[in-house]
């Protein structure tokens, strides 16, 4: 079709012929500017023509959807690995409904595992230079000038920890540390690495030998320290140590918001929900507004839940949600926070952004429980009933929820929102 076609030329019905021409041919992307021609010019049309026009615009962009997953694919195995995903992510501007999204995950997800086992295996033929330089990578000034005067165990004990042999390491690091008393992040690392191999009683004095020696510039290992320390308390089920590493956590960074983060689920999971309330509040003033941890609202929405308060629990919830919307980010809503969202959405009679939570969580990382997110997507399709295309799609979600069933029980939960 020409440009001056498209902007001037044709009736309804000649429009709607040559689409059906480009279709049968399957020249999909000319077609559905065709029909979308046609459809601009069908003032007078029946509306059953009309309807069968927009059927075919759906096909169509579901056809270029498939087409662009296959090109993906064959960028992949081509070696092509950026652009495979960047057609991936082109997919759903094409068209975007369930069926094509969850094509993309899993096609998503074959290329992750195969990135991920290529990694991995090329780690295992690293040598131990590259498996220092990789390490290396993760140093501040001030380690890396520590570490280049340790003794050479040292690095060989890294080493060794990285390929979680961790008897070697600690031997090792253990010897380097005695010859050098001084050290100061080596105690550190080592405290991590006995962590690790379940010493914890090693590792707290390590922790402790750390948190005295260190200076005021090393206020963020500090909180690291003091917060490892918190979770080996808490283990022990040691909570008032692990209240007092954690508020000294805090004495040492009172600026930033994460020791007030730590405390304040430390304080959720204690049951004390007015100083975790508190903390939090804390935690969410001092953070930065143009880079936010949403760890923070999370866990405030959590908070106000425990206490009964709904209203706010919702708030602080959905903020979550409508932050990773901003972002694109719709594949990776935290199910921890994304359920009990549309859970206080459903009570709140807000149906359609419910349903929206629970059908994006059917595309996410979160496998183990998609039958559970595709059978509330049914359920709370299938109750908005003003939406004539929601029972189609509801049966969609239960066709695929079918496929996933594990027991009897499964089934006859989906033959009750059938019936």
């Amino acid at each position: 079709m020409s440009i001056l076609n498209w902007l001037t030329g044709g009736t309804f019905e000649s429009n709607k012929n040559e689409g059906d021409a480009l279709f049968n041919s399957k020249q999909y992307g000319e077609a559905r500017l065709a029909y979308q021609l046609a459809l601009k010019k069908a003032k007078h049309a029946a509306s059953d023509e009309i309807k069968q026009l927009k059927t075919r615009i759906e096909r169509c962009s579901f056809e270029l959807a498939l087409a662009k997953i296959a090109q993906a694919e064959k960028h992949f195995s081509n070696g092509e690995t950026e652009s495979a995903f960047e057609l991936l992510e082109d997919v759903q501007d094409i068209y975007n409904n369930s069926e094509i999204a969850e094509k993309v995950s899993m096609v998503r997800e074959r290329f992750e595992q195969t990135e991920a086992q290529k990694v991995s295996e090329q780690a295992e033929e690293m040598s131990d230079d590259d498996i220092l330089a990789v390490i290396s990578g993760t140093w501040t000034f001030a380690q890396a000038e520590e570490y280049a005067e340790m003794p050479e165990d040292f690095l060989t004990g890294l080493v060794a920890a990285h390929d979680e042999n961790f008897k070697k390491a600690i031997d090792l690091i253990d010897s380097a540390i005695k010859q050098t008393p001084d050290c100061l992040y080596a105690k550190m690392e080592f405290a991590k690495i006995l962590i690790s191999d379940g010493q914890n009683d090693r590792a707290l004095k390590s922790l402790e030998d750390f948190t005295i020696q260190a200076g005021e510039d090393a206020v963020d290992e500090l909180v690291a320290a003091y917060t490892l320390m918190a979770q080996i308390y808490i283990e022990n089920k040691e909570t008032d140590k692990a209240e007092e590493a954690l508020l000294s956590a805090y004495k040492k960074a009172p600026g930033s918001h994460v020791p007030m983060l730590n405390l304040g689920v430390f304080l959720r999971e204690q049951k004390e929900y007015e100083r975790s309330y508190t903390s939090l509040k804390n935690a969410l003033d001092a953070m930065s507004k143009q880079q936010p941890d949403m760890r923070v609202p999370r866990e405030l929405g959590l908070t106000c839940l425990a206490m009964g308060s709904k209203k706010e629990a919702k708030d602080y919830l959905v903020s979550c949600i409508d932050y990773w919307n901003s972002t694109d980010a719709h594949e990776q809503y935290d199910p921890d926070t994304a359920v009990p969202a549309a859970v206080l959405l459903e009570e709140n009679g807000e149906l359609e952004k419910a349903c929206n939570i629970y059908r994006h969580l059917c595309t996410g990382y979160d496998t183990e429980r998609r039958f559970f997110y595709l059978t509330e997507s049914a359920r709370l399709l299938l109750q908005q009933k003003n939406l004539p295309d929601n029972t189609v799609l509801a049966e969609e979600y239960i066709t695929r929820a079918r496929k996933l069933a594990v027991d009897d029980e499964q089934l006859s939960a989906l033959d009750e929102l059938t019936k």
